[in-house]
């Protein structure tokens, strides 16, 4: 049985009353029965309306009408019980109830100019996002070369729209002249926007990526080629490859406690991993099998590196077995001479050399044992180098024993010279060669202390008596002639032709001794190639590995010149004999360190040596 209720809305007067139609289908019979509801004021009266059709063949029964629909009783809904301990109740914000949350209200606050940029800044740097091409770029920029920079740049302005029409009216002009159409060039001129210069830089195109005013040059005329040039190596010895001392953060590099507590822990894991090793050692008794452990620094083991167990430590004699060490992958030559100097105390690190082979090449101390190749069981060879000196307290004593004894000859002491020769008068030269002389070992002593910065700590402490035996030699032989009361003086002409000379080479010594400090920040012992800098007289870097060594030979020319003497000449020979010898060696190194160190350099003399 189908049932279907429709109900429609009636109007009775001014109110309304629903009307319900029933059909109801069998098998035998079709009725349809309307109810038609109204109601009074005070009581209701039910109509009923039946039609009927013919009953259908063998059809019985008939089918009674349907009830009046009643309405379902209403659930009653239990009241939920919240629990305070762990459900959050609904909070009340009135008078003397909940405290209300803090809000945000800064963007409602008219802030400063400063404090707008600052706001930008740190959304810009969460939110832009910036192509990696040009994100490499981080390094800044001082004013000066920043200034040169766009002095230079200033020529490849892009042109305007204004100028752009003169130069097409222009040739508009020459056409309807000469009727022929020259085609001219492109112009050469920056290249610009954020598109542009990173597909410059993906194809390898960019010499100097500006990132601050977004410009990008591509090539310059040729007579701007050596400034630009200049530009560029300026750039990259001042900011690429001193990018780590040169770094600028912005803020001040103030962080958070959180970041401050994560790089804290990074060092800190990095350190361990670094100076965690373990050291076995056989001991002298009679059980050849027994042996003993001592911990150097306890600590967790990297998991990134697996253990090393037993490097046997020989002599380079190959005789002697100094005992065994167990270090990670990560472990470099440092910490084997640190485990070295625990097995024996008299092998100071300084005083060692590690190598692969007895008579091989003294290993570096940053290498790592991954990299050499050396596995369990692997043996390195130590040489004693004997007592060690610091180089700073060579170069003092080399360098002031010939200062107080070129000033001992200069005072003509009667022990010396005889009791009259202070009774004589000396020279217009004698007192410019005292001063030259005391200039140079002034500066010698000064460039040790504040200057120099070594790649090796010490030396044989046997080349501090060999040293100063050369210098204090030369420096009272020298002196002896150049104060004796029977010493004859140049013409003026010369001594001074001499005295410019030396000044100037003195000044590019300083000047070269004061770039190559810069190459290497304090306390590292990193190496780079030289460059020319800002300093007119670092110009030699472009001829000769050098040029420190090249002044100095100018300035004792200058200083034979201007005193006409043999023994200063003969010190002159000597020192460059053996700075020819040092700069052979340094050249050979930087061009063995360095695959693209320039092939036109010299060691010390431009163009010859």
């Amino acid at each position: 049985m189908n049932h279907t209720l429709s109900y429609n809305a009636r109007k009775e007067k001014s109110k309304c009353f629903p009307s319900v139609t029933c059909n109801f289908r069998t098998g035998y019979s079709h009725l349809t029965t309307h109810y038609h509801i109204s109601a009074a004021t005070t009581n209701a009266v039910l109509t009923e309306v039946v039609t009927k059709k013919k009953p259908v063949k063998g059809g019985k029964k008939k089918v009674a009408p349907a009830p009046l629909l009643k309405e379902k009783p209403k659930k009653i809904e239990k009241p939920k019980i919240v629990n305070p301990l762990f459900e959050k109740r609904t909070r009340h914000f009135g008078i003397g109830q909940h405290i209300q949350p803090k809000r945000d209200l800064s963007r409602f606050v008219r802030w400063p100019k400063y404090i707008k940029i600052q706001r930008q800044k740190s959304v810009l740097q969460r939110r832009l996002k910036i192509p990696p091409p040009i994100n490499q770029f981080s390094h800044t920029v001082d004013r000066v070369t920043a200034t040169a920079l766009f002095k230079v740049l200033e020529k490849y302005r892009p042109e305007t729209t204004a100028a752009k029409k003169r130069r097409l009216q222009a040739r508009a002009e020459k056409k309807v002249e000469k009727k022929t159409d020259k085609p001219t060039k492109r112009l050469i001129v920056v290249r610009q926007g954020v598109n542009t210069v990173t597909k410059l830089v993906e194809q390898k195109k960019a010499q100097l990526v500006v990132i601050s005013h977004d410009v990008d040059p591509l090539e310059v005329e040729n007579s701007d080629r050596a400034n630009f040039t200049k530009l560029v190596e300026t750039i990259k010895n001042n900011f690429n490859e001193r990018y780590d001392e040169l770094r600028r953060h912005w803020g001040g590099g103030v962080l958070g406690a959180k970041s401050t507590a994560r790089i804290a822990k990074i060092e800190k894991a990095k350190e361990l991993d670094s100076n965690l090793y373990f050291i076995k050692f056989y001991t002298n008794t009679y059980m050849p099998t027994s042996f003993k452990w001592i911990v150097v620094k306890a600590g967790k083991p990297s998991r990134q590196y697996s253990c090393i167990d037993g490097i046997e430590i020989l002599s380079t004699s190959g005789t002697k077995s100094f005992g065994k060490l167990e270090l990670n992958e990560s472990s470099t030559i440092t910490d084997v001479k640190k485990g070295v100097y625990h097995l024996k105390k008299l092998l100071y690190p300084d005083r060692q050399s590690i190598r692969l082979e007895p008579r091989g090449k003294t290993l570096k101390d940053s290498d790592t044992l991954k990299s050499l190749g050396l596995k369990n069981g692997s043996k390195l060879y130590v040489k004693d180098l004997g007592p060690q000196i610091g180089w700073s307290t060579v170069f003092l004593c080399e360098y002031a024993g010939p200062l107080f004894s070129y000033l001992l000859f200069y005072l003509r002491p009667s022990l010396v010279y005889g009791s009259n020769a202070d009774t004589k008068p000396m020279a217009h030269v004698v007192h410019l060669a005292a001063l030259c002389w005391s200039i140079h070992y002034a500066k010698r002593l000064l460039e040790t202390v504040f200057v120099h910065r070594f790649s090796h700590a010490t030396m044989p402490i046997m080349n501090l008596f060999k040293n100063c035996s050369y210098y204090w030699g030369f420096a009272a032989y020298v002196s002896y002639h150049i104060n004796h009361p029977l010493y004859t003086a140049p013409c003026l002409c010369q001594s001074y032709f001499g005295l410019a000379l030396f000044a100037i080479c003195e000044l590019g010594n300083l000047s070269i001794h004061l770039a190559l400090r810069d190459l290497r920040p304090p306390g590292t012992k990193v190496r780079k190639i030289p460059r020319v800098t800002s300093n007119p007289f670092t110009i030699l870097f472009d001829y000769v590995s050098c040029p420190n060594y090249f002044y100095e030979f100018g300035s004792w020319v200058g200083f034979t010149i201007m005193t006409s003497t043999l023994p200063a000449g003969l010190f002159t020979l000597a020192g460059v004999y053996q700075m020819s010898i040092w700069a052979l060696g340094k050249h050979r190194n930087y061009k063995k360190e360095f695959p693209d160190y320039p092939k036109q350099r010299k060691a010390i003399v431009p163009f010859l040596l």
